[in-house]
């Protein structure tokens, strides 16, 4: 796929896909002026920020789904998703744009966790709905 992007007036060429190749001139000088070790350090409290987040977004769904007295995979599967949480088992490696896999990945299974969450919400506002057709269509006054 071929992205063109246009910043500060300046017109740039970055080509992503499966290689992740970037054509930015900044992309490639940005990683050789900072420090390693403190880079490093930043993006594994960064992926345990994002770990913390997680847990939270996943008590919210266990909660949600205990609120709803219903029997969902998604009780199961959100605290298994938080405690296994790349925070804590990939290494933190810069990749060719510069960034971290580790703080990437965190933000992908925290991203994976709300799309759960928001799943959880329409189904209990849904119900409510539901119930809230059938208690009213069913009295006679």
């Amino acid at each position: 796929m071929l992205i063109i992007v246009v910043r500060r007036g300046l017109l740039a060429l970055a080509a992503t896909g499966l290689l992740n190749v970037s054509l930015l001139l900044r992309a490639a000088s940005a990683c050789s002026l900072i420090d390693v070790n403190n880079s490093t350090a930043r993006a594994v409290v960064v992926a345990q920020a994002w770990w913390l987040a997680s847990a939270l977004v996943a008590a919210a769904i266990v909660l949600v789904e205990i609120s709803r007295k219903g029997r969902s995979l998604l009780v199961v599967a959100a605290p298994l998703l938080a405690a296994s949480h790349p925070a804590w088992w990939i290494e933190p490696r810069y990749a060719p744009d510069c960034t971290f896999a580790n703080v990437e990945a965190s933000q992908l299974v925290f991203a994976v966790l709300c799309a759960m969450l928001c799943y959880q919400l329409l189904r209990a506002w849904q119900s409510a709905v539901r119930s809230r057709r059938s208690g009213s269509t069913g009295a006679v006054r």
